[in-house]
């Protein structure tokens, strides 16, 4: 099974050499393709040392565009989408590999980098929702998908930002997709968001969201207030 890593970044020259080299540990032959949009650091300099291959956008795309874009051009039957402030342990790649069938869709576990305990209690939720089905989305900034299933889904709905991962896998589910949950891999994601923006206000934010998905109410406010944020770099 060919495996190909999209990662999509902007903004990121910090991060994404970590997340790079975290794919690359534990033995499986993995393809990384980085695609950096609307950057104005020097992302694109440490994507090219980088990657196997560079997809350069100069506008922002938006993180369910930027995957689309990368799985276009990436090579892999089995693909990993991981984000560019986030990086795996050695081994989860191996263990999303043994673990991924042509039709499965999931993620690994996930943490935060933070050793606050807060946290690591949002964290420790976050896993017990996913272990126990009352949610199952993408944990760590890491998320896998059999190439058959994504290319005949059309990929992520852009539309759908930022619960592209939540739409992704009801229309899944609806294609005979079997969800996984990989507890043999672990993804490390950035916690800056949470520290910089509150995390009462990131819960009551995702709260908000939720319900709206579920009631299937307009929730582009949300989106707008969501992407101002993600724009934002303490």
């Amino acid at each position: 099974m060919r495996v190909s890593a999209i990662i999509p970044a902007m903004n990121e020259e910090k991060t994404l050499a970590r997340a790079v080299a975290s794919l690359r540990m534990g033995g499986v032959p993995v393809e990384v393709v980085v695609v950096v949009n609307g950057s104005t650091d020097g992302t694109v300099a440490v994507a090219r040392k980088v990657a196997d291959r560079v997809v350069l956008h100069l506008s922002p795309l938006g993180v369910a565009r930027a995957r689309n874009m990368g799985a276009s051009v990436a090579h892999g039957s089995l693909l990993i989408f991981l984000d560019a402030d986030s990086y795996v342990v050695a081994g989860t790649v191996a263990s999303i590999v043994a673990s991924a069938r042509s039709q499965s869709y999931g993620t690994v576990l996930g943490e935060g980098e933070s050793p606050r305990l807060r946290l690591r209690l949002y964290f420790a939720m976050k896993r017990l929702f996913h272990r126990t089905n009352l949610y199952q989305g993408c944990l760590g900034g890491c998320y896998f998908v059999g190439r058959r299933l994504f290319d005949s889904m059309g990929g992520f709905d852009y539309r759908s930002e930022p619960d592209e991962f939540y739409d992704f896998n009801h229309r899944a589910k609806e294609r005979g997709g079997r969800y996984l949950l990989v507890e043999g891999g672990t993804a490390i994601t950035s916690t800056r968001r949470f520290e910089h923006l509150n995390l009462i206000k990131a819960l009551r934010f995702w709260a908000r969201l939720r319900l709206a998905t579920i009631l299937h109410t307009p929730a582009r406010s949300f989106y707008r207030d969501y992407w101002q944020r993600r724009q934002v770099r303490p």
